[in-house]
């Protein structure tokens, strides 16, 4: 359930962003279309992602440590009600919302990156980097949403990834790349 409300949350951010996207008139885009990347509508549909993304990733945070907290409770035996998760999470929504956002805007120029460009220049090679420093990221930040819900900060919760990491590798790897998958 916390999944699917997951991507009900990201879906309204995109829906959210669409609509400011027909706000704009059509000699905007134009303008924008022959610029070099810097012309005021570049700034504005910029500075709208960035709030987008902010937008989604309160939610989309609270649902993922939801999600880690059904896990704890089940190995800790106790129900996993939708009340007792957000009990648990709560109290942790604004590093889990800092984490998110963060996370969020790496995933959305990964997946802009992704896109078909013009004159796109880059090798081969450069686009492999860029997917593999990509899943480094996501690989590495496993264990930074258990970290926040057991009530640690984000450095600290970064430190424990790392850690964890290191201890379930190929675990980490395998539910990355399921994943991925899907």
């Amino acid at each position: 359930m916390f999944g699917l409300l997951q991507w009900t949350a990201i879906g309204i951010g995109y829906l959210l962003w669409v609509q400011m996207l027909d706000w704009i008139p059509e000699e905007v885009w134009r303008d924008a279309a022959e610029s070099d990347g810097s012309s005021a509508a570049d700034w504005i549909l910029l500075a709208w992602s960035f709030v987008c993304v902010g937008v989604a990733a309160f939610p989309v945070g609270i649902l993922t440590g939801c999600m880690g907290a059904t896990h704890f409770l089940h190995k800790q035996g106790k129900p996993s009600t939708v009340a007792t998760c957000l009990k648990l999470v709560l109290p942790h929504s604004w590093p889990l919302w800092i984490f998110h956002w963060a996370d969020g805007w790496v995933t959305v120029n990964r997946i802009l990156d992704r896109l078909p460009k013009k004159n796109d220049t880059r090798t081969a090679a450069q686009k492999a980097l860029a997917e593999t420093l990509y899943y480094a990221w996501k690989v590495g930040i496993a264990g930074v949403v258990p970290s926040i819900v057991t009530g640690k900060g984000l450095i600290q919760s970064g430190k424990n990834s790392v850690e964890f990491v290191k201890d379930n590798f190929i675990e980490v790897a395998k539910l990355r790349a399921g994943y991925s998958a899907i």
